[in-house]
């Protein structure tokens, strides 16, 4: 019994000591000390556009990296076709293009113009068994215009084999013949047509 009033003494002893031993070692509070200096910090960070960026530093010096691009990925899957967009504006009209009909026309077998576009007259030229036609304003030739010249096909498309062009003083000359090959008059068509200036 006096033992454990003993050890309960001895238990509250240490704890007195303790605190006022705890008491005596602490020191008063100190005075705030100063500011370190500034450290050094990141100012900016561009990015180059070629994989690469480039840090800048508070104390202006630049560090750029490596190449940060990675490798090229597998190729997507191809995706669905898009709406059909809307209609754009109409544009605005271009320029007339040139007039290359130098003269044109519709001729009866007697010579009568039905409708004519640069044609002054025709004529029937009994010995050559051919049509003249006098081009308003135009010296004929065969080699500075295209001509193309279509007869009138009679019943069965018998009576007319073919019709074929040429000039002479400065005039168009047009000879249809038959299946036979034997000059006759006919109706036909005929273009000319000027090359265009292409300069």
């Amino acid at each position: 019994m006096r033992f454990f009033r003993l050890l309960a003494t001895s238990v509250v002893l240490l704890v007195l000591f303790g605190g006022l031993l705890g008491t005596a070692c602490t020191g008063a509070k100190g005075e705030r000390g100063e500011n370190g200096a500034d450290g050094v910090g990141i100012e900016d960070v561009v990015n180059n556009a070629n994989g690469t960026i480039t840090v800048i530093l508070t104390n202006g010096e630049k560090y750029t990296s490596d190449n940060l691009t990675g490798p090229q990925g597998a190729k997507g899957d191809k995706g669905d076709t898009g709406p059909q967009g809307p209609q754009g504006i109409q544009g605005t009209q271009g320029p007339p293009g040139p007039n290359t009909i130098a003269a044109m026309g519709n001729i009866a077998a007697d010579c009568t113009i039905i409708r004519g576009y640069n044609v002054t007259s025709c004529i029937w030229e009994d010995t050559y068994a051919r049509y003249r036609i006098a081009l308003t304003g135009i010296s004929y030739s065969e080699n500075s215009y295209v001509t193309m010249v279509t007869p009138e096909l009679g019943p069965l498309f018998l009576d007319v084999a073919y019709a074929s062009y040429g000039q002479s003083s400065d005039n168009l000359i047009v000879q249809i013949c038959d299946q036979h090959m034997a000059p006759i008059r006919s109706d036909f068509s005929f273009v000319v047509l000027g090359y265009p200036d292409l300069s």
